[in-house]
């Protein structure tokens, strides 16, 4: 199998065990809303920005001399706000799809359709290495650098 193009991440609203998309971070261009409350979408309009997101494959050689892919996720904006305006701190989902759907924004004004990604459907695989794996070179890990301003 070949790896997958790219990475998405979003959030579960534990109220009903719903998913919801990354506060923030998926377009820093694009005022989205994911509680959909403010008035604004709650998916940012156009397309998640990669560039700035990141999720994207990439690829190294690890240790032994091995090509493998890896992909870094870019969420400063959503941890940022979890430090400084106590936004809670929901569960991530980790995944490469093709499309998305987020049913809990029907309502009788307006139809959730399913959000395209940007990978075709059922393409590649990828093993991801959990936070408990005992290898640190490749396990998933958070990177968070700061420093006063």
């Amino acid at each position: 199998f070949s790896v997958p193009p790219y990475m998405y991440i979003d959030l579960i609203d534990t109220p009903g065990r719903r998913w919801k998309p990354l506060y923030f971070d998926l377009n820093p261009n694009v005022r989205y809303d994911p509680d959909f409350k403010s008035g604004f979408p709650y998916f940012p309009t156009g397309d998640v920005d990669y560039t700035y997101f990141g999720g994207f494959a990439r690829k190294r050689i690890n240790a032994i001399g091995e090509n493998v892919y890896y992909y870094d996720l870019n969420l400063t904006r959503y941890v940022q706000q979890i430090v400084t305006k106590k936004l809670r701190n929901f569960e991530l989902r980790l995944f490469p799809g093709s499309r998305v759907l987020y049913p809990q924004y029907t309502s009788a004004n307006f139809i959730a359709n399913e959000l395209p990604l940007d990978n075709p459907l059922g393409f590649g695989r990828i093993k991801v290495k959990s936070g408990a794996h005992p290898d640190n070179r490749v396990k998933m890990r958070m990177v968070i650098i700061w420093s006063k301003i």
